[in-house]
Protein backbone atom coordinates (compact mmCIF):
# COMPACT_ATOMS: atom_id res chain seq x y z
CA UNK A 1 0.00 0.00 0.00
CA UNK A 2 2.72 2.62 0.88
CA UNK A 3 4.36 1.44 -2.55
CA UNK A 4 0.89 3.10 -4.43
CA UNK A 5 1.69 6.41 -2.83
CA UNK A 6 5.50 6.38 -3.54
CA UNK A 7 4.40 5.83 -7.07
CA UNK A 8 1.64 8.27 -6.63
CA UNK A 9 3.93 11.01 -5.76
CA UNK A 10 5.94 9.85 -8.43
CA UNK A 11 3.81 11.13 -10.81
CA UNK A 12 3.88 14.34 -8.84
CA UNK A 13 7.36 14.50 -9.13
CA UNK A 14 7.24 13.32 -12.90
CA UNK A 15 4.14 16.66 -13.03
CA UNK A 16 6.61 19.25 -11.30
CA UNK A 17 9.75 18.07 -13.79
CA UNK A 18 8.14 18.88 -16.75
CA UNK A 19 6.42 22.33 -15.00
CA UNK A 20 10.43 22.71 -14.09
CA UNK A 21 11.28 22.74 -18.20
CA UNK A 22 9.07 24.94 -19.19
CA UNK A 23 9.76 27.66 -15.73
CA UNK A 24 13.30 27.39 -17.14
CA UNK A 25 12.60 28.28 -20.79
CA UNK A 26 10.42 30.71 -19.67
CA UNK A 27 13.70 32.42 -17.45
CA UNK A 28 10.53 32.26 -14.22
CA UNK A 29 12.73 31.84 -11.70
CA UNK A 30 9.91 31.88 -8.93
CA UNK A 31 8.84 28.86 -10.83
CA UNK A 32 11.83 27.17 -10.81
CA UNK A 33 12.74 27.59 -7.14
CA UNK A 34 8.82 26.26 -6.49
CA UNK A 35 9.54 23.20 -9.25
CA UNK A 36 12.84 22.02 -8.31
CA UNK A 37 11.72 22.01 -4.54
CA UNK A 38 8.78 19.50 -5.92
CA UNK A 39 11.34 17.51 -8.01
CA UNK A 40 14.00 16.28 -4.97
CA UNK A 41 13.71 12.57 -4.63
CA UNK A 42 15.25 9.99 -1.85
CA UNK A 43 18.00 7.56 -3.37
CA UNK A 44 19.40 4.45 -1.97
CA UNK A 45 22.54 6.02 -2.14
CA UNK A 46 21.33 8.66 0.31
CA UNK A 47 20.15 6.68 2.44
CA UNK A 48 23.41 4.63 2.44
CA UNK A 49 25.69 8.22 2.60
CA UNK A 50 23.39 9.11 5.64
CA UNK A 51 23.75 5.91 7.72
CA UNK A 52 27.76 6.07 6.88
CA UNK A 53 27.83 9.43 8.11
CA UNK A 54 25.44 8.80 11.14
CA UNK A 55 27.99 6.49 12.17
CA UNK A 56 31.07 8.75 11.60
CA UNK A 57 29.53 11.18 14.53
CA UNK A 58 28.52 8.54 16.94
CA UNK A 59 24.90 7.94 16.39
CA UNK A 60 23.44 4.35 16.00
CA UNK A 61 21.28 3.61 13.43
CA UNK A 62 18.88 1.07 12.88
CA UNK A 63 17.61 -0.56 9.72
CA UNK A 64 13.62 -1.00 9.92
CA UNK A 65 12.18 -4.13 8.14
CA UNK A 66 8.59 -1.94 7.03
CA UNK A 67 7.83 1.44 7.82
CA UNK A 68 10.65 3.43 9.35
CA UNK A 69 8.13 5.17 11.96
CA UNK A 70 6.61 1.69 12.75
CA UNK A 71 10.11 0.37 14.34
CA UNK A 72 10.86 4.15 15.89
CA UNK A 73 7.48 3.30 17.91
CA UNK A 74 7.94 0.06 18.41
CA UNK A 75 12.15 0.93 20.35
CA UNK A 76 9.70 4.13 22.12
CA UNK A 77 7.07 1.32 23.78
CA UNK A 78 9.80 -0.97 24.93
CA UNK A 79 11.61 2.09 26.81
CA UNK A 80 14.68 1.77 24.88
CA UNK A 81 14.54 5.93 23.52
CA UNK A 82 12.13 7.92 24.74
CA UNK A 83 10.25 9.07 21.80
CA UNK A 84 9.76 9.54 18.12
CA UNK A 85 11.00 12.66 16.47
CA UNK A 86 9.23 12.95 12.63
CA UNK A 87 6.61 15.58 11.56
CA UNK A 88 3.93 12.53 10.59
CA UNK A 89 1.16 12.05 13.04
CA UNK A 90 1.32 8.68 11.78
CA UNK A 91 3.96 7.46 14.60
CA UNK A 92 0.97 7.81 17.35
CA UNK A 93 -1.12 5.39 15.00
CA UNK A 94 1.59 3.22 15.06
CA UNK A 95 1.81 3.36 19.25
CA UNK A 96 4.54 5.82 19.58
CA UNK A 97 4.05 6.87 23.21
CA UNK A 98 5.61 10.67 22.65
CA UNK A 99 5.93 12.29 19.36
CA UNK A 100 8.16 15.13 19.33
CA UNK A 101 7.92 17.49 16.51
CA UNK A 102 10.19 20.59 14.47
CA UNK A 103 13.18 18.91 16.29
CA UNK A 104 15.31 21.52 14.36
CA UNK A 105 18.43 23.35 15.17
CA UNK A 106 17.47 26.25 13.23
CA UNK A 107 14.38 26.37 14.37
CA UNK A 108 12.45 27.88 11.16
CA UNK A 109 11.03 25.89 8.63
CA UNK A 110 9.90 27.00 5.13
CA UNK A 111 6.38 27.56 3.83
CA UNK A 112 6.18 24.98 0.95
CA UNK A 113 5.98 26.85 -2.58
CA UNK A 114 7.54 30.23 -1.07
CA UNK A 115 10.94 31.69 0.09
CA UNK A 116 9.43 32.29 3.41
CA UNK A 117 10.22 30.77 6.53
CA UNK A 118 8.13 30.56 9.57
CA UNK A 119 9.31 29.94 13.56
CA UNK A 120 8.42 26.65 14.49
CA UNK A 121 9.11 25.36 18.24
CA UNK A 122 9.68 21.46 19.57
CA UNK A 123 6.49 20.44 20.56
CA UNK A 124 5.94 16.93 22.22
CA UNK A 125 2.41 15.28 22.19
CA UNK A 126 1.93 12.64 24.64
CA UNK A 127 -0.44 9.71 22.94
CA UNK A 128 -1.85 8.35 26.52
CA UNK A 129 -3.11 12.12 27.05
CA UNK A 130 -3.96 12.94 23.64
CA UNK A 131 -6.09 9.91 23.88
CA UNK A 132 -7.63 11.09 27.25
CA UNK A 133 -8.87 14.45 25.87
CA UNK A 134 -10.55 13.27 22.53
CA UNK A 135 -12.31 10.44 24.93
CA UNK A 136 -11.70 7.75 22.34
CA UNK A 137 -8.63 4.91 22.63
CA UNK A 138 -5.97 4.02 19.66
CA UNK A 139 -8.32 1.87 17.76
CA UNK A 140 -10.60 4.74 17.30
CA UNK A 141 -7.68 6.78 16.35
CA UNK A 142 -6.61 4.84 13.74
CA UNK A 143 -9.70 4.62 12.57
CA UNK A 144 -10.42 8.14 12.49
CA UNK A 145 -7.11 8.49 10.75
CA UNK A 146 -8.25 6.23 7.97
CA UNK A 147 -11.30 8.26 7.48
CA UNK A 148 -9.17 11.74 6.83
CA UNK A 149 -6.55 9.43 5.10
CA UNK A 150 -2.98 8.13 5.46
CA UNK A 151 0.65 7.44 3.64
CA UNK A 152 -1.70 4.05 3.34
CA UNK A 153 -5.04 5.20 1.68
CA UNK A 154 -6.56 8.37 0.51
CA UNK A 155 -9.53 8.98 2.80
CA UNK A 156 -13.22 8.91 2.31
CA UNK A 157 -14.16 11.76 0.17
CA UNK A 158 -15.94 14.53 2.53
CA UNK A 159 -14.69 13.72 5.66
CA UNK A 160 -12.44 15.87 7.50
CA UNK A 161 -11.14 15.94 10.91
CA UNK A 162 -13.87 17.04 12.99
CA UNK A 163 -16.33 14.62 11.05
CA UNK A 164 -14.40 11.69 11.50
CA UNK A 165 -13.59 12.14 15.35
CA UNK A 166 -17.61 12.63 15.80
CA UNK A 167 -17.98 9.62 14.14
CA UNK A 168 -16.28 7.07 16.27
CA UNK A 169 -17.05 8.65 18.87
CA UNK A 170 -20.41 7.92 18.27
CA UNK A 171 -19.62 4.15 17.36
CA UNK A 172 -20.57 4.88 13.47
CA UNK A 173 -17.45 3.82 11.58
CA UNK A 174 -19.45 0.74 10.31
CA UNK A 175 -21.46 2.77 8.75
CA UNK A 176 -18.76 4.24 6.75
CA UNK A 177 -16.40 1.52 6.73
CA UNK A 178 -17.14 0.14 3.31
CA UNK A 179 -16.25 3.27 1.62
CA UNK A 180 -12.97 2.29 2.86
CA UNK A 181 -10.79 0.10 0.16
CA UNK A 182 -8.55 -2.49 1.94
CA UNK A 183 -9.57 -1.39 5.43
CA UNK A 184 -8.20 -3.86 7.22
CA UNK A 185 -4.96 -4.23 5.82
CA UNK A 186 -4.63 -0.65 5.97
CA UNK A 187 -5.60 -1.05 9.93
CA UNK A 188 -3.45 -3.81 10.43
CA UNK A 189 -0.24 -1.43 9.30
CA UNK A 190 -0.89 -0.04 12.45
CA UNK A 191 -1.26 -2.76 14.53
CA UNK A 192 0.71 -5.47 13.16
CA UNK A 193 4.00 -3.84 11.49
CA UNK A 194 6.85 -6.15 11.56
CA UNK A 195 9.97 -4.84 13.40
CA UNK A 196 12.92 -5.82 14.59
CA UNK A 197 13.72 -6.67 18.17
CA UNK A 198 17.71 -7.57 17.13
CA UNK A 199 19.02 -3.67 17.30
CA UNK A 200 21.44 -1.91 18.73
CA UNK A 201 21.44 1.76 20.32
CA UNK A 202 24.74 2.42 21.47
CA UNK A 203 26.00 5.72 21.27
CA UNK A 204 30.01 5.76 19.93
CA UNK A 205 31.96 8.80 19.73
CA UNK A 206 33.03 11.09 16.79
CA UNK A 207 35.49 9.49 14.50
CA UNK A 208 36.91 12.48 13.36
CA UNK A 209 38.95 10.74 10.52
CA UNK A 210 35.91 8.96 8.73
CA UNK A 211 33.94 12.58 9.58
CA UNK A 212 36.70 14.51 7.54
CA UNK A 213 36.56 11.78 5.03
CA UNK A 214 33.27 12.21 4.21
CA UNK A 215 33.00 15.89 4.65
CA UNK A 216 35.61 16.69 2.13
CA UNK A 217 34.49 13.96 -0.81
CA UNK A 218 31.58 16.76 -0.72
CA UNK A 219 33.75 19.70 -0.98
CA UNK A 220 33.19 20.78 2.82
CA UNK A 221 36.48 23.29 3.46
CA UNK A 222 38.89 21.79 6.23
CA UNK A 223 38.45 24.59 8.36
CA UNK A 224 34.78 24.50 8.12
CA UNK A 225 35.13 20.57 8.83
CA UNK A 226 37.51 20.82 12.04
CA UNK A 227 35.08 23.77 12.93
CA UNK A 228 32.01 21.06 12.81
CA UNK A 229 33.80 18.20 14.42
CA UNK A 230 35.09 20.20 17.45
CA UNK A 231 31.01 21.05 17.71
CA UNK A 232 30.05 18.22 17.69
CA UNK A 233 32.47 16.45 20.03
CA UNK A 234 31.05 19.47 22.33
CA UNK A 235 27.80 18.25 22.05
CA UNK A 236 28.16 14.42 22.34
CA UNK A 237 30.12 15.53 26.07
CA UNK A 238 27.53 18.19 26.65
CA UNK A 239 24.68 15.06 25.96
CA UNK A 240 26.45 12.68 28.36
CA UNK A 241 26.36 14.97 30.93
CA UNK A 242 22.44 16.67 30.65
CA UNK A 243 20.25 13.79 28.46
CA UNK A 244 17.57 14.50 26.99
CA UNK A 245 15.40 15.99 29.32
CA UNK A 246 17.20 18.87 29.41
CA UNK A 247 17.96 19.14 25.76
CA UNK A 248 14.49 19.50 25.08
Amino acid sequence: LKLETIEKRKAIKIKAAEKLKKATEAGDTEAMKKYAQQTSRLTADMVSESREMLHAMGVPTVQALGDGEAQAAFMAIKGDVWGVASQDYDSLLFGAPRLIRNLTISQRRKVAGTRSTIVVRPEIVDLTETLTNLEIDRGKLIDAAILIGTDFNQGVQGIGPKTSMKIVREDKFNEHKEKVPRYQQVRDIFLNSPKISDYSLKWAGVNAEKLTELLSANKFSEKRIEKAIKSLQKAHKQFSQSGLGEFL
